[in-house]
């Protein structure tokens, strides 16, 4: 039987043991991870992943269980014991499985499901890792090597059936590929990073992403400390997605409910400058987390979460949403067979402005024009917002991009760099790590500039 058909036995199977709900969601996962070393291939990984995981409601208690054996004496012992002991569960008036009010069945079309991906032999995405660390080298003279380079891809296929009429399939592929270039001259080395990205195995430029990164370390040849100083910043799309990033996690609403989220409590009061618009995008055209429906089968949406620096909402599955007293905003995600859903984002992103992006730096006499970012999440306290985070980046003087500076830290408290966002250019980019995550450049004003040491 195919993936649906297996879906719907199984959920025959969990109805007919008395419970009042239940949901199975059988997920085929295929990958390919190459890593290069020295222009040889250290690691190459090609595997296929197939499993079913079942979640079941009975009494407010909500019970999961996964496997990967889809044969039906596995499905028979599982379900027994996942009912038998789902009662002992701490009953949460919160649990709920979604109902589909669309029509059934459905096949998500508005993600992409890339055949090129699976169909292209082993040996030739080994030569496109390969091809990455050479387009680097080629690049300048300088480019001494990469001390990481990966090639991979994934293809997804989902099954989603519930007792509450969701009954649909998902399919989504991406390619991507990391490289982290290492430039320098008799007195100095220095790396850059690019991630490049896309939803077809064409898509993929190789090519762009090794000049990116292989710029991006030529660039910072030549470092030196900078002096202490309070400087505007600007934040360009390859670092500002960090820190767009970490505003996610504070728009979950799970974490906004456990308290762990420094957005609790603000809703409809202004939390960053006017200039600031964000929004998550799970019908995004053409995104690479574009998707009919979520890991629940809720309809994905446009999510407004900060419209001109005011806080409108936040990101809920059906269990967030039901705490909540709200609805869904079909944010739901499946790490694997084996998790459970819990909430995420899909096309997450900061709005551009009008502002030509150069213009960004022509108003700057003095500034700093930040290159990277090193272990935001951990420089940031969860509790106040304050943080301090070790970067590397280019002074900015007289409106133009001057030497590069090392071993500085930029310090203050996360509200006060939102609030004193003063310019968003039109450059909007996708990062993609691990995440999809989309912005502009924008610059910050007045912010700590230190020595990380």
């Amino acid at each position: 039987m195919n993936d649906m058909e297996f879906a719907r036995r199984t959920l025959h199977y969990a109805m007919q043991r008395g419970v009042q709900a239940a949901e199975v969601a059988v997920v085929r996962t295929r990958k390919t991870e190459i890593s290069v070393v020295n222009m040889t291939p250290e690691t190459v990984n090609a595997q296929e992943e197939i499993g079913f995981g079942v979640r079941v409601l009975k009494d407010a208690r909500m019970g999961f269980a996964a496997s990967n054996r889809l044969d039906s004496r596995s499905v028979q012992d599982l379900l027994d014991s996942l009912v038998s002991i789902v009662g002992e569960h701490t009953p949460d008036e919160a649990n709920t499985l979604p109902e589909w009010s669309g029509g059934k069945p459905w096949e998500d079309r508005l993600s992409t499901f890339d055949e090129v991906i699976l169909r292209t032999p082993l040996e030739e995405k080994v030569r496109r890792a390969l091809t990455l660390e050479q387009c680097a080298r080629d690049f300048d003279t300088r480019i001494k090597g990469a001390s990481t380079v990966i090639y991979g891809d994934v293809a997804e296929e989902e099954a989603l059936v519930n007792s509450r009429g969701v009954e649909g399939v998902s399919r989504s592929t991406l390619a991507y590929a990391v490289i982290e270039a290492i430039a320098g001259d008799k007195d100095s080395i220095e790396t850059g990073w690019h991630v490049g990205a896309s939803s077809t195995y064409d898509g993929l430029d190789i090519e762009a992403t090794a000049a990116t990164a292989a710029r991006r370390a030529l660039r910072m040849v030549g470092s030196r400390p900078a002096q202490s100083a309070e400087l505007p910043l600007v934040f360009p799309p390859e670092v500002g997605s960090d820190i767009l990033a970490y505003i996610s996690r504070m728009l979950d609403a799970d974490a906004v409910q456990k308290g762990k989220s420094l957005f609790r409590g603000r809703e409809d009061s202004q939390v960053a400058s006017s200039l600031v618009s964000v929004v998550d995008d799970g019908r995004l055209e053409g995104g690479l987390a574009t998707r009919l429906a979520d890991a629940e089968g809720v309809p994905t949406a446009r999510t407004e979460l900060v419209r001109d620096g005011v806080l409108k909402g936040f990101l809920y599955d059906s269990y967030t949403a039901k705490k909540g007293g709200t609805v869904s905003t079909g944010n739901a995600q499946r790490g694997s067979y084996a998790a459970r859903p819990h909430t995420g984002t899909t096309n997450f992103m900061l709005l551009p402005g009008s502002r030509a992006t150069d213009t960004l730096l022509h108003d700057v006499s003095i500034g700093l024009h930040v290159a990277e970012m090193q272990g935001l999440h951990a420089a940031i306290n969860p509790v106040s917002g304050d943080f301090s985070i070790p970067c590397k980046g280019l002074m900015i003087r007289g409106g133009e991009l001057a030497e590069p500076v090392t071993g500085v830290a930029i310090s203050g408290n996360l509200f006060d760099l939102l609030r004193d966002v003063d310019g968003v250019g039109d450059d909007f980019t996708w990062v993609f790590s691990g995440a999809i995550v989309g912005t502009p450049t924008f610059r910050v004003r007045n912010v700590k500039v230190g020595s990380a040491g």
